[in-house]
Order: C-alpha cells, then structure tokens, then sequence
C-alpha cells in the first residue's frame, strides 16, 4: 500500500515532464522566431551609412524624395497613429522644426501601420508643422526599423549620423540636428 501513496499521479508525471522540457520549449520558439524573421527585416542602418533613398507622398499629396533635402541635415522619424509613445514625442519633434534654420536642417516624418485617415487626425490634433510622408514598408525595412518611434538623423552629404529608437528626449534629437547642420 505504501508503494501505491508514492506513485506519481498523471498530473504529477505531465507536470514534471514540461519542468523537465521548458527550456526545450522555449529554445524551439525562440529558434522559429529567428529563422522566421531571417530576411524579412534589413539590418539597421548605421552611422556612416549612406541613408537609404526613397520616394514617398505627404498627406497633401506631394511627392518628397531624400534627395529632395540635400545639403540640409535631415532627422527622418517613423511613427505611427496607434503608437502611444509617438503621440508623446512627435509635438516636442514639431516645436524642434520651428526652432532650426530650414535652410540648414528639416524634420520629416515617415507614417507606418495606420490608415490614411487616422493620420489625417493625428496630424491634425496634434498641430505637425512638418511634411508628413506615407511610408510602406518597404521604407521601414530599409531603415532597418523595429520599434517605433525611430529618428534617424541625416547629415548634408546623405549619411546616417545618429539613430533614436523609442521615447527621445527632444533635446538629444535637436542636439543630433544641430550637430549634423552644415
């Protein structure tokens, strides 16, 4: 009878096998996550890199290509209506526009993930004083995007000088402008 009150329940056995098997688990989804993402997302752009091109159209229908803005320092932020914390950094990104020579440097915004009307209102809400593109994916992909919101900061000569990923603080972006003006 004793050997009977020690036998494990099916429970018991189930449980001790994943305790057992967890970290089999975990390694075989992490592994899938990895190799279902190889070559879906380019690498990060870097400092030093030539920014990659693009031909995109603002909400007012204009069409703004990188090429559009050389010999200007250029901070390129990805953002999207849905993204809390870009709600928070794009009016500081705006305000940072009003205070820098246009001559010398602008700041331009690269919609992703939202549809065209839930921009309009953003836009509109939140007062963007600055050209407002329409990016597909293919944008985002380039500029090796992986969080929102992303600045990537373009010297005069068309090379990625800095790179912000998530909340920034306005000031570390209007120093990376300034510090990229010609």
């Amino acid at each position: 009878m004793e050997l009977d009150q020690q036998s494990p329940t099916t429970r018991q056995r189930i449980h001790r096998f994943l305790d057992r098997w967890d970290w089999v688990i975990f390694a075989a989804l992490v592994a899938g996550f990895w190799f279902y993402n190889q070559g879906r997302v380019a690498p990060a752009v870097e400092e030093g890199d030539v920014a990659p091109a693009f031909a995109l159209t603002s909400l007012e229908g204009t069409k703004h290509s990188l090429d559009d803005y050389r010999g200007r320092a250029v901070a390129l932020t990805f953002w999207a209506s849905w993204c809390g914390v870009c709600k928070m950094e794009l009016p500081s990104l705006s305000e940072l526009s009003t205070e820098v020579d246009p001559a010398k440097a602008v700041v331009v915004s690269v919609a992703v993930s939202s549809a065209l009307d839930e921009i309009r209102a953003f836009t509109a809400e939140k007062k963007l004083n600055f050209p407002v593109l329409i990016g597909p994916q293919e944008v985002s992909d380039a500029y090796g995007v992986r969080a929102l919101p992303t600045t990537v900061i373009i010297g005069p000569d068309g090379t990625v000088r800095e790179t912000f990923t998530g909340y920034t603080i306005a000031g570390s972006v209007g120093r990376a402008l300034r510090a990229a003006m010609p």
